[in-house]
């Protein structure tokens, strides 16, 4: 949802306390709010004319006009009977995958809402993500594996297990499909490079390295596909550079794990964790709703490039004393002062936006 004339980027946030709400991310302005009153909201998703927003409740998925006043749902998906933890929309919109707690992944033809497939995992499933190629689905679970769905076949072609007994919290893959990234609860990122191998996507390991100090909860990569943006429970968000991740590629001929050693049940081998081509480029603590939040952005952006715009901004995660709340506001507008880490302090305002000692605006700080 961009305007080209002034290039605004609207972010769309909700959590746990039931609402849904849409900011104009160069302002901190919160510019429109949906209840979502039946439960929590656990992931959202834009669709790629950016028309509709997609809303993963407990039950259900609902889908919201992005442009209209109407508060409600024009369509409803209900199908799974656990928390839905994933969604994703078809390149053109004509369907949107779904995955789940109750251990399914789901197919929705998102004209009727109505279910048109359905794929098994042994454990809750996690994360879902559509590769490019618009033919396979890459999902992750909780019992620790990664699995991609063939959907040509209607099978599974691939189980991978990047890490005995430790659950695959998030997956995603580039946007040109060459590469897939994993998340889990060990705080590990697990790369692989996806390649048409004797006319079948074969999966190279390439490299893995501890991302996070506790379990990683969402990992994305840029649609340039030179960043990586992981989270963590340990109240982190980090954005990586990657690089030269084709240099680690094995040359065809050389030592490389063969198709079998990545089918059903098999452990990948992982080259040494050097850490390879990757490296943190920027920290960033956010804070948006009362309780846990899932972001998205309408329009796709490359943060990392320039100052994070922020929803609502906070201090500083890493040393909670260095935010000083005044039980209240000073000032009509005014929500709390904070004490700048490099000295001075600020006013958050009750719109989101933060203004120094200056009286000028901010709407994110990084550091």
């Amino acid at each position: 949802m961009a305007n080209k004339a002034d290039e605004c980027v609207i972010l769309a946030t909700a959590g746990y306390d039931h609402t849904i709400r849409f900011w104009e991310a160069l302002s901190g302005i919160c510019s429109r709010t949906i209840q979502h009153p039946d439960s929590q909201v656990n992931r959202l998703c834009i669709s790629p004319d950016k028309r509709f927003l997609a809303a993963a409740g407990h039950h259900s998925v609902k889908l919201y006009d992005i442009k209209s006043t109407n508060p409600n749902p024009i369509l409803t998906f209900e199908g799974h009977t656990n928390n839905i933890t994933g969604v994703a929309f078809h390149c053109e919109g004509k369907w949107m995958v779904t995955s789940s707690e109750d251990g399914t992944v789901k197919i929705w033809e998102t004209r009727t809402g109505t279910v048109q497939r359905s794929y098994n995992h042994n454990s809750p499933v996690n994360d879902v993500v559509i590769h490019p190629n618009q033919g396979e689905i890459i999902s992750c679970d909780h019992g620790g594996s990664v699995r991609i769905w063939d959907l040509a076949e209607n099978s599974c072609s691939h189980q991978l297990i990047p890490e005995e007994d430790v659950s695959v919290s998030s997956v995603t893959v580039a946007s040109d499909g060459s590469t897939l990234c994993a998340g889990n609860n060990s705080g590990n990122i697990f790369v692989w490079h996806l390649e048409q191998y004797r006319e079948k996507t074969t999966l190279v390991p390439i490299t893995h390295f501890k991302a996070h100090g506790q379990y990683i909860t969402r990992v994305l990569l840029s649609p340039d596909v030179k960043h990586l943006a992981t989270c963590s429970a340990d109240h982190t968000a980090k954005i990586w550079e990657v690089k030269d991740l084709d240099k680690m590629i094995p040359a065809r001929g050389s030592e490389r794990p063969q198709p079998s050693s990545i089918q059903a049940g098999e452990h990948a081998y992982w080259p040494p964790a050097l850490g390879l081509g990757l490296r943190v480029q920027r920290r960033l603590c956010l804070l948006g709703h009362r309780l846990t939040m899932a972001t998205t952005v309408v329009r796709s952006a490359l943060l990392s490039t320039i100052t994070v715009k922020l929803a609502e901004l906070l201090s500083t995660a890493a040393n909670r004393s260095d935010f000083l709340n005044l039980q209240g506001a000073l000032y009509r507008g005014v929500r709390c002062i904070i004490k700048l880490r490099k000295g001075g302090y600020g006013l958050l305002l009750t719109t989101g936006a933060f203004m120094a000692a200056n009286r000028a605006l901010y709407t994110g700080i990084l550091w």
